[in-house]
């Protein structure tokens, strides 16, 4: 019992040591190329933001509003407050917290691009956040700089962790606050907001296991780039549920999964997860059900050809870039769902 327990942390050991190494060797390779380029075209990061000092909190600005201006809401007005600072140990920190109903905290800034510059050579966005886990809306305001009356709205919704990660955007995941407005032109953006509003979720446990009321926040800022075009180093990890293993190790294959994963969402990569439940050795037969990020709900197995050919189409279908999503085969259709129906995770 002792041998076969070492050897499976022998096992989690080395797979979580492998997938950091092919991550680090992939790592390597793209800051290769970055110093290759240089900045020279649009496979290039383009810094917006490096937030390294109390100089480059300049132009940023603290607003808050609510969504309810009725009486009602005038009842449940707890008061909101945030700030934006930079700390005695080199952080540009956004804090506060939001206990109005309907309320939020934002911060602002116009962009000054050098003469030149313009966003639609880029794909999208990626911000290096520090953050406690909770939810914030990235808010592009795109429209002619010279009458801003005229400027439309658009909206994504990032989930933090607790700690640092980077979150990638694609402009086209950018959704219009009105609907009949057309998509995103990222030529014509000016202003850049992230804002925070309280959403009815269970407390958030921080990093010393305490419980974080989810109506306070705190967000960490290192950079904002715009991402490049084009192609880009892509990683498909093969996780797992944790169904089909014994109930006394799978706690802790879970943990070295995780792990993995975790490395992955963090390194700023290109990313698919897939989290199958309980590998089969029998013919494919294109019966898979997808789950989102509920790998409790799974309860079937999968052949190991399904999971092969998802893999396969993960790599084809722009829809899972930067996402987790769970698989399992049915027995009454024969048919592998679209993968445009997943969200981020």
């Amino acid at each position: 019992m002792i041998l076969a327990f070492t050897y499976l942390h022998v096992c989690l050991s080395f797979s979580l040591v492998v997938h950091k190494s092919i991550l680090d060797v992939m790592l390597d390779y793209n800051n290769k190329l970055a110093q290759l380029r240089a900045g020279k075209s649009s496979k290039s990061k383009f810094l917006i933001a490096k937030f390294k000092s109390e100089d480059s909190l300049n132009g940023w600005k603290v607003r808050q509003g609510t969504y309810f201006q009725d009486v009602i809401a005038s009842k449940y007005d707890g008061g909101m407050d945030a700030k934006f600072e930079f700390t005695e140990t080199g952080q540009a920190v956004f804090s506060g917290y939001v206990f109005t109903r309907g309320g939020y905290v934002e911060l602002s800034k116009k962009l000054s691009l050098p003469l030149g510059s313009t966003l639609d050579r880029y794909g999208g966005l990626v911000l290096y956040l520090g953050g406690n886990g909770g939810s914030y809306v990235i808010i592009p305001e795109a429209g002619p700089s010279a009458d801003t009356t005229q400027s439309k709205l658009y909206f994504f919704r990032i989930n933090t962790k607790v700690g640092f990660c980077r979150v990638r955007v694609p402009f086209s995941s950018f959704r219009p606050v009105k609907p009949d407005d057309p998509p995103l032109d990222a030529f014509l953006v000016h202003t850049l907001t992230i804002r925070f509003e309280p959403r009815r979720r269970r407390p958030i446990e921080g990093s010393a296991g305490m419980k974080q009321d989810p109506r306070s926040f705190k967000l960490i800022f290192e950079y904002i780039k715009a991402l490049h075009t084009g192609q880009e180093t892509y990683f498909i990890l093969v996780s797992c549920t944790g169904l089909g293993v014994k109930p006394n190790r799978r706690e802790q294959v879970l943990k070295a999964k995780r792990a993995s994963e975790d490395s992955l969402r963090r390194s700023g990569l290109g990313y698919t997860v897939i989290r199958p439940g309980p590998l089969m050795e029998e013919p494919g037969d294109q019966r898979a059900l997808i789950f989102v990020d509920q790998g409790n709900k799974i309860s079937q197995g999968i052949s190991c050809a399904d999971v092969a050919d998802i893999c396969v189409k993960a790599l084809h279908d722009s829809t899972t870039r930067n996402k987790s999503f769970n698989v399992g085969n049915i027995v009454t259709q024969n048919f592998i769902p679209s993968m445009a129906a997943l969200t981020e995770t």
